[in-house]
């Protein structure tokens, strides 16, 4: 393993990234706690990022309610205040995630945020900054330190950090780590070396009881790195994958219990059928799909397993790997050659396939697919088709879904709608090319990365529902 460099802050006290962010929770709580020391409660801060103030031209009769989520999702009123709203205390209560809705009560708020689940003993005496943003639109919190191109792979880290893992010099990675909890970079972030430039990498995945082990993927080499001891090494390619090549591009997605899958199938270029299980301990598996797919769509389902659709004009139009088996079955549906698309999940038995290309070059239908299905199984035409290429699509909440894709010339667009109705265009607030999206544990979308004409785009953006 290759030592990283470390991250050093002002209070002259050397940890790894995580170890440090702990160390810290734990000295500003240790500091409100023992004797009879009279404290005030932590409080949250509102910002607005690179935005006007949420308060700009509306009316002040608006109000403010927060409620608190606790760990069973269980809600509850903490606060409710008139007027614009610049801070508000967090109380002494029990860990909970703290949501905040602007509005007249009657009416959709006009504005909204969630925090990350936190403990408030942990921040007596302390300001902690809140991002709000104006609902249904995008807002930059901030700004990245480097420059990650077009189509960086992402990945949320320890439930709190945003990774950004595209900045590529020569022989080294320069990763961004954007903090949920202080909405900030995080200062002089680990540099991964590269045995063999370039250094570029096209997945990313984190496993671990604090995804803190973060498994990077580029060419035919992976690199494993240790956000606790600040280390990084080469990963053993497992028995039955030839190269780390046929996985390199694919998708993460989560299964149960921290386990991850790198789908090759999903990657731009050429066909694969390889899949790279995730245990949480880090062991690494290969799985083969039915069919060797390219710009396939894929989705996890609680209960029933990891679905692939699409990317094939010979093989099945959809597989799954059932929850708990070690290999894939074949659905009965036709094939299937769309690329680009994505799959929603809408329930147990059944996804939506938005987006994407026809073989021809079209816009692909929007179609659901009834897993349970058994024999000669259609695809049902579910709305209007969706007219973007490399397509993600989100929940952002009951019966509501955000995707995000590339328009023909390459421009990134989101597009809110419900499975049976019209989509909205939702604009960025800085137009882009090839931005990377994922959703974060505070409830936004976010688009990182891109470029324009003036070169690559440093902000983030935040689509809050």
């Amino acid at each position: 393993m290759v030592a990283l460099e470390s991250a050093c802050y002002s209070s002259g006290v050397r940890f790894g990234m995580l170890g440090w962010l702990g160390a810290a929770v734990i000295a500003t709580a240790a500091s409100g706690c023992g004797g009879k020391q009279l404290v005030r409660e932590g409080v949250f801060e509102l910002t607005f990022g690179l935005e006007p103030s949420v308060w700009s031209g509306t009316s002040e009769a608006l109000g403010t309610n927060v409620h608190r989520i606790t760990a069973d999702g269980s809600s509850e009123l903490h606060l409710e205040l008139d007027g614009p709203v610049d801070a508000f205390p967090m109380g002494r209560g029990v860990p909970a995630a703290f949501e905040v809705d602007i509005g007249d009560g009657e009416t959709d708020p006009v504005a909204r945020t969630r925090s990350l689940e936190l403990d408030p003993v942990a921040f007596i005496g302390s300001r902690l900054p809140l991002f709000l943003g104006r609902t249904g639109t995008f807002a930059r919190p901030g700004e990245l330190n480097d420059e990650h191109g077009r189509h960086p792979p992402v990945a949320v880290i320890a439930r709190r950090f945003l990774l950004a893992a595209g900045a590529s010099n020569g022989d080294e990675l320069r990763l961004d780590f954007y903090d949920l909890a202080r909405w900030d970079t995080v200062p002089n972030p680990p540099v991964v070396t590269c045995a063999s430039p370039p250094c570029t990498y096209g997945s990313v995945a984190a496993v671990g009881p604090d995804e803190n082990l973060v498994l990077l993927i580029g060419g035919d080499a992976a690199t494993w790195l240790d956000l606790d001891q600040l280390v990084s090494g080469p990963a053993t390619l497992p028995s039955g994958l030839t190269s780390f090549s046929a996985v390199d591009g694919g998708r993460t997605i989560s299964g149960p219990d921290g386990v991850r899958y790198v789908v090759g199938p999903t990657r731009q270029g050429d066909a694969t059928d390889a899949v790279l299980r995730i245990s949480p301990d880090g062991e690494l598996a290969a799985l083969i799909t039915a069919a060797p797919r390219r710009q396939a769509a894929a989705a996890w389902i609680d209960g029933r397993g990891l679905v692939i659709a699409g990317g094939t004009s010979t093989g099945p139009g959809a597989e799954i790997l059932t929850q708990g088996t070690e290999v894939f079955d074949a659905l009965p549906f036709a094939p299937d050659a769309t690329t680009g698309a994505a799959l929603a999940v809408l329930d147990a038995r059944t996804v939506l396939r938005v987006g994407g290309k026809t073989e021809a070059g079209a816009s692909a239908p929007s179609v659901t697919l009834d897993l349970t299905c058994n024999a000669d199984c259609q695809p049902t035409a579910r709305g209007d088709p969706l007219d973007l290429d490399r397509v993600m699509v989100f929940e952002t909440a009951a019966g509501t879904l955000l995707a995000t894709g590339v328009l023909d010339s390459g421009e990134t667009r989101a597009f809110r709608f419900s499975p049976d109705g019209p989509r909205t265009a939702i604009d960025l607030r800085e137009p882009r090319a090839g931005a990377a999206s994922l959703l974060l544990p505070t409830g936004h979308v976010a688009l990182v990365g891109g470029e324009t004409a003036a070169g690559p785009v440093l902000s983030l953006e935040l689509f809050t529902p």
